[in-house]
């Protein structure tokens, strides 16, 4: 089995299976103990940090600026700090008008986000740097980007949520001027991304590795891969899956990146895995280097990763 053979630098990490824990709204301070105990087999725990720029009025369900860090840090040694600005998604929680890359309709919620300007993409690139610069003071071992799940950069990404194609290309160098930066304040640099949106007209495979490569030149050391559509189900946890195949739906996606991107960057797959059958048989195919788990971290769940998996 390859579960314990190691990351090389700068992720070192000793096992390949990490946990994603999101925060909800209600939540208290720190880490759920169901999370924090099972996070204790896991080679990294990956804490979601939402970052609105400083003009926003609407708060997302996983938690804002104002949730301290420190004590979500030290849930574990290798903790790290995935930043993530809902966009479009904040209609699912808000009743403030939702932002996005462009006024687009959302056919889940039937709202219009607010198109940003040239000057928010400013505020929320600076939020995001200092939100970064508060994580890394504050202990965490690394940092991550979501341009994902529906999310701001995600729709920066996505041609059904933003249709005209030269504003996609400056949203696409904003995004890399962000990752350069990032880079420049640590070396484990992560970003999650939407390698193929599965709605009819979204993002392609094809450019989806594009953005991949383009990300890992801007300084990116992990891609996680995802995939989806743009307008996701309102719903914080999916339903456990009936059949192993519904597990796991970026797999491909993780093996075309592992195909197109250097050997020394971490290619991570994330979604819907759930059972210790499917990580197992990911890391055996070499469909990816390591696999994100979210959210089995909850009690019940079939899958409690063990740094002693051989």
């Amino acid at each position: 089995m390859t579960l314990n053979r190691p990351l090389g630098p700068p992720w070192d990490l000793p096992s390949r299976v990490m946990g994603l824990h999101r925060r909800v709204v209600g939540e208290g301070p720190g880490v759920p103990g169901i999370v924090a105990g099972a996070a204790a087999g896991l080679a990294a725990l990956w804490l979601e940090r939402a970052v609105l720029d400083e003009g926003a009025t609407g708060r997302e369900a996983l938690g804002g600026p104002s949730v301290p860090l420190e004590p979500l840090l030290a849930a574990h040694p290798r903790s790290l700090v995935m930043l993530t600005h809902g966009g479009p998604r904040t209609a699912d929680t808000s009743r403030d008008r939702p932002v996005a890359a462009a006024g687009v309709v959302d056919p889940i919620t039937g709202r219009t986000p607010l198109a940003l300007t040239s000057t928010q993409w400013d505020g929320i690139h600076a939020a995001l740097l200092r939100e970064v610069e508060a994580a890394l003071r504050a202990g965490a071992w690394g940092v991550g980007v979501e341009a994902a799940r529906g999310h701001l950069w995600h729709s920066a990404l996505s041609p059904l949520m933003c249709p005209d194609h030269d504003e996609r290309a400056r949203l696409r160098a904003r995004l890399m001027t962000l990752v350069k930066e990032l880079r420049g304040l640590t070396p484990r640099l992560a970003v999650s991304l939407v390698v193929e949106d599965v709605a009819v007209g979204g993002l392609p495979p094809r450019e989806g590795v594009g953005v991949a490569r383009e990300l890992v030149d801007a300084g990116a050391t992990m891609v996680i891969a995802r995939v989806g559509g743009p307008h996701m189900v309102r719903r914080m946890d999916a339903p456990e899956p009936r059949f192993l195949e519904e597990e796991g739906p970026a797999l491909h996606a993780g093996k075309w990146l592992r195909a197109a991107l250097p050997g020394d960057v971490v290619v991570a797959v994330a979604g819907a895995i759930r059972t210790e059958a499917v990580v197992q048989a990911a890391l055996e195919a070499r469909c990816c280097d390591a696999v994100v788990v979210g959210r089995p971290l909850r009690e019940g769940s079939a899958l409690i990763p063990r740094a002693s998996t051989t």
